[in-house]
């Protein structure tokens, strides 16, 4: 899976050749430094934004062929977010 903006005209990849699965039950840190695509993986995973290459599948559902309110129920049920403050 990928995901590719225009930056002023020009292409610019976020995120690229992204792979991997999660099983349930399990629980994922995703870490990285500033500027480094955290936010923009999140916003795909919770069906938010969608991918420019591949696939995004939860619970075996393309979230693809899904509308905007079934997205919004399969992110109810099979995700969670902690999101990092700042003070």
């Amino acid at each position: 899976m990928g995901k590719t903006v225009d930056n002023g005209g020009e292409p610019l990849t976020i995120l690229q050749d992204i792979s991997f699965s999660v099983m349930s039950g399990e629980t994922v840190a995703i870490v990285g430094a500033s500027g480094s695509g955290k936010s923009t993986l999140l916003g795909l995973l919770a069906g938010l934004d969608v991918p420019t290459s591949g696939e995004i599948r939860l619970d075996g559902v393309s979230l693809a062929a899904l509308d905007e309110d079934e997205r919004a129920r399969q992110r109810g049920r099979l995700l969670g977010f902690v999101f990092q403050s700042f003070q």
